[in-house]
């Protein structure tokens, strides 16, 4: 389980590495936001993470963005989303999201293919370092937000007094006493052996 715990929270901390300066590749349905104006069309936008790394700034997307690809990782930064934002990645698709807002019903979906995992699969994800936002997850999937940030995970609300245990960036596990030292919490779940899993954890720095 300690394994475990420590492929979910191996990318916890992605947000804090530089770009690597790739763009996510177009398919033949993104289209990109009008520099000028930096709103999106009324079309859906789509993004290739698909071992890249990419940053999308103050832009309003009209309508929903979809994520695909593997081993990857977007940062949206104070952008606005009037439709969803939804992750179609695979295994380490990360999307994380830094001074954004949602909305009308606009919310975060994890609608990956992937459902059976094991102790080596790196989850698909969204780290939301804002205020609450919704998270769908159909299969397999986490989301990670900061302390003071409810999660909103599959309609239940979870709040970071509620954890159901507390561990450091290595997944090794933290007594209760020791929870202010976290700064973050997380939802994962997953299917192991047709047996659904899902924890909700404190995370430290």
């Amino acid at each position: 389980m300690k394994k475990a715990l420590a492929i979910l929270l191996s990318v916890v901390f992605v947000f804090s590495l530089c770009a690597c300066g790739k763009s996510a590749a177009s398919s033949d349905t993104q289209t990109h936001a009008d520099s000028a104006s930096g709103t999106s069309p009324e079309t859906t936008v789509e993004y290739d993470l698909s071992g890249t790394e990419t940053t999308e700034e103050n832009t309003t997307f009209g309508t929903d963005v979809i994520v695909i690809g593997k081993n990857g990782k977007i940062e949206f930064r104070n952008c606005t989303f009037k439709g969803n934002l939804i992750n179609r990645g695979g295994e380490g698709a990360v999307c994380v999201l830094s001074s954004c807002n949602f909305e009308g019903d606009a919310h975060l979906i994890i609608d990956s293919e992937l459902k059976e995992a094991t102790m080596d699969t790196v989850l698909p994800k969204f780290i939301n370092l804002g205020d609450s936002v919704n998270v769908e997850c159909t299969n397999a999937g986490s989301a990670l937000t900061i302390r003071q940030s409810d999660l909103i995970f599959n309609g239940e609300t979870y709040k970071f007094s509620d954890c159901d245990r507390y561990v450091d960036g290595e997944g090794n596990e933290l007594d209760r006493s020791s929870a202010d030292e976290c700064s973050y919490h997380i939802c994962g779940v997953w299917w192991e052996n047709g047996e659904k899993v899902a924890v909700h954890l404190g995370v430290t720095d």
